[in-house]
């Protein structure tokens, strides 16, 4: 894991000369690598709580994991955990969340009046509607090793009005809604590799710095400016890279080889040398240079 030194001893958030922690450029929830100890930990605490904690949610973030599985199969678990998918099979759709590595339903009650439950909880349900009509323990254990035997999407009578069914899942893809990745989480990443070059540069108290600080907070989004753009495959791998445009400094930020985004930081301008960084995510291999002057800027 690459670590960016810091020896300035002040938070490139709050400016305050406080311990510092250890930050993670992209976060560390989409796998992540690159860090530096510049933040104090309440201003960590901030930026983890108020503008990561959702990194995951993102649909597009979702859909890149399930694509890349089988290179980054434990960061896409990871990825996946307890966020929200729909699964198809026999029974028609259903709603659920993944949960240590396992596909779970939401239950609920169906327009028809059925009720739908993940096998476990449903097991304990058939087990208590039995005690409550009556059967003794020999009888429910019976029906019980019905429900437990019966194959896939097939209807189990066990009387007393009772039927179950323990659908099959074919497969589950993820629920296409929720936050996308938002600017304060582009921003905090730009203006955090912003950080890497400038050194205690990113400590003065200039207006466009300031700017940026609040952008980062998600208060003052004018300060930045996002493109968004696609590669043309998904790969196993973040990108950062600085450049400047008509004068101010453009941070590319590049997400599974899939997600683009370049980050305009309005009215801040930095003289070069530029660097490029990637990360192999499968490997988790580093690499950072400096970036060949275009001709264009």
């Amino acid at each position: 894991m690459a670590e960016v030194p810091w020896p300035h001893g002040r938070c490139i958030l709050c400016l305050e000369r406080k311990d510092l922690t250890v930050e993670h450029v992209i976060p560390r929830q989409i796998g992540g690598r690159l860090t530096a100890k510049f933040l104090c930990k309440p201003c960590n605490d901030q930026l983890g709580y108020r503008i990561e904690a959702d990194v995951r949610a993102d649909p597009s973030i979702r859909l890149a994991a399930r694509q890349l599985q089988g290179e980054i199969p434990d960061l896409a678990s990871a990825i996946c955990e307890g966020q929200p998918y729909i699964a198809s099979g026999p029974g028609g759709k259903t709603r659920g969340t993944v949960k240590g590595g396992q596909f779970r339903i939401d239950a609920g009650m169906r327009e028809d009046g059925s009720l739908v439950q993940p096998t476990p909880e449903a097991r304990e349900y058939l087990q208590r509607a039995l005690v409550k009509r009556g059967l003794d323990p020999d009888a429910i254990k019976r029906l019980i090793t019905r429900f437990d035997e019966a194959p896939d999407n097939t209807v189990v009578e066990l009387g007393l009005d009772l039927r179950a069914i323990r659908w099959g899942i074919e497969e589950i893809h993820p629920v296409l809604e929720g936050p996308f990745l938002s600017s304060a989480v582009l921003a905090k990443i730009a203006y955090e590799f912003l950080a890497c070059h400038a050194g205690d540069v990113i400590l003065s108290e200039t207006p466009q710095l300031a700017g940026l600080r609040a952008a980062v907070l998600g208060e003052r989004e004018q300060a930045i400016q996002i493109e968004q753009l696609t590669s043309r495959k998904y790969r196993a791998l973040h990108g950062l890279a600085m450049d400047q445009c008509a004068g101010h400094a453009v941070v590319h930020v590049c997400l599974f080889g899939w997600l683009v985004y370049r980050v305009h930081l309005s009215r801040v301008g930095f003289p070069r040398p530029y660097f490029i960084y990637t990360c192999e995510l499968a490997t988790g291999t580093e690499h950072c240079a400096e970036l060949p002057l275009s001709g264009g800027g």
